[in-house]
């Protein structure tokens, strides 16, 4: 399965990041930091999954950024990042996993086969667990990139999503 590129045109990847802005801001500005079953997370969650395979892919993007700005302050790559993210042991579930392998295709720059892993999880009914999972994964990179940073977390979390959607909405 290929997926054609045409069908993430930038008015639609537009649409979806502005419909998942305000989920995204209130997950990373909370007060205190999330935990993973706060409200921020659930709503962000299915804001995720309501969007199907546009939103998986948004938010493989998100975590994405996550791991270049948490990278950014360790003075690693990105790769090296997500590479990390997967020695979590509670992260690693069958679909924990799989969203592990999805971002480390997506940071390799391998979209397509991380688009198919996306769609593979939305196919056998695991859409909502892959969602949360971005979301804790975000969570993570930006309170970890806070506390290297010495801020708060939701000053860091206003900072990282003030820039990514202002280059993605």
């Amino acid at each position: 399965m290929d997926f054609n590129p045409d069908e993430f045109d930038q008015p639609s990847m537009w649409t979806t990041y502005a419909d998942l802005k305000g989920p995204t801001v209130a997950l990373l500005t909370q007060r205190p930091p999330a935990r993973a079953d706060d409200g921020p997370l659930d709503d962000f969650t299915h804001a995720v999954h309501a969007l199907g395979l546009h939103g998986a892919i948004a938010a493989t993007a998100l975590v994405t950024e996550g791991c270049g700005l948490l990278g950014r302050r360790l003075e690693k790559h990105p790769r090296t990042i997500a590479a990390l993210i997967s020695r979590i042991v509670p992260w690693r579930t069958p679909v924990g996993v799989m969203v592990n392998a999805t971002l480390s295709a997506w940071v390799a720059h391998n979209a397509n086969q991380a688009m198919i892993w996306c769609q593979k999880m939305l196919d056998d009914g695991d859409g909502e667990t892959m969602a949360s999972g971005y979301g804790e994964r975000l969570l993570f990179l930006i309170e970890t990139s806070a506390l290297w940073a010495g801020r708060p977390p939701w000053e860091e979390g206003q900072g990282f999503a003030d820039r990514f959607f202002a280059e993605t909405t």
